[in-house]
């Protein structure tokens, strides 16, 4: 988590580490809800800025729940 910048003064940031789903049990929505759920817990405290890292296979998920790739990491501004 990191602090205020100047172009988001929200002093609370989250990180979502380590998500991942054994390969038995991909494509059954389970990381998605848990995700979902991370997303709901941190509106909940007030935090409106999450990062994560990723790997190119997680990408498409991450992107159709509101997250953007930068270079290292993906991000989402809740709301």
């Amino acid at each position: 988590m990191g602090g205020p910048t100047r172009g988001d003064p929200q002093p609370w940031r989250g990180r979502i580490v380590n998500v991942w789903t054994h390969p038995d049990y991909r494509r059954q929505g389970l990381a998605r809800g848990l995700v979902e759920l991370c997303l709901d817990a941190a509106r909940e405290r007030g935090i409106t800025r999450l990062s994560l890292g990723t790997s190119a296979e997680a990408r498409h998920l991450y992107e159709t729940l509101g997250f953007t790739a930068s270079t290292t990491e993906m991000t989402i501004t809740l709301r």
